[in-house]
């Protein structure tokens, strides 16, 4: 997209998102190439320099951010299916920050709640409420288990009661 600053996904450097470049997926700065394309090619067992030959030249820098993009959004599949947006906070240049600025930061960028499974972390999160009342926090509390063992535990749970958070609150869900 000549002439045209990029919209960064995320924290990224390399990684855009744009609707008007291979119709909004995921890509790499400066080619036409998905984010999916090169993990395919990856998983393939194709190396970045025999994509580059094969497909055309691209930032091989760019491979470690292919890499954890992918990672952060695998984390989130059972939440976006229901509805609700999700970032990872290492997605988001967040990850430095302390239990109290997890807080913080998020409210005042825009986002209304947390949900974490790291019991530690939401009662200390749940201290910083009392400075952003419009913010909430909710602790997942459902069993660790592989993909998609969670995915069906998680819809299970959903069925029975979808997460509701409440401004101001520290919940736990399922109850």
């Amino acid at each position: 997209m000549p002439g045209r600053e990029l919209t960064s996904y995320g924290n990224f450097r390399w990684i855009v998102a744009d609707p008007e470049l291979l119709g909004g997926k995921l890509a790499i700065r400066g080619t036409r190439f998905s984010v999916s394309f090169i993990l395919s090619c990856l998983a393939d067992g194709i190396s970045p320099e025999e994509i580059a030959e094969t497909y055309g030249s691209f930032p091989q820098e760019a491979i470690p951010e292919v890499m954890k993009v992918a990672s952060d959004l695998l984390d989130f599949p059972h939440v976006r299916e229901f509805g609700l947006e999700a970032e990872s906070s290492e997605s988001r240049g967040w990850k430095a920050l302390t239990n109290g600025e997890l807080v913080e930061t998020p409210a005042r960028n825009g986002f209304t709640a947390i949900l974490t499974r790291d019991t530690l972390f939401s009662e200390a999160a749940a201290r910083g409420l009392r400075s952003f009342p419009q913010f909430s926090v909710v602790l997942i509390r459902l069993p660790q288990l592989r993909g998609a063992q969670f995915l069906e535990e998680f819809r299970r749970a959903w069925q029975q009661s979808p997460i509701s958070p409440t401004s101001g609150k520290a919940s736990s869900w399922p109850a």
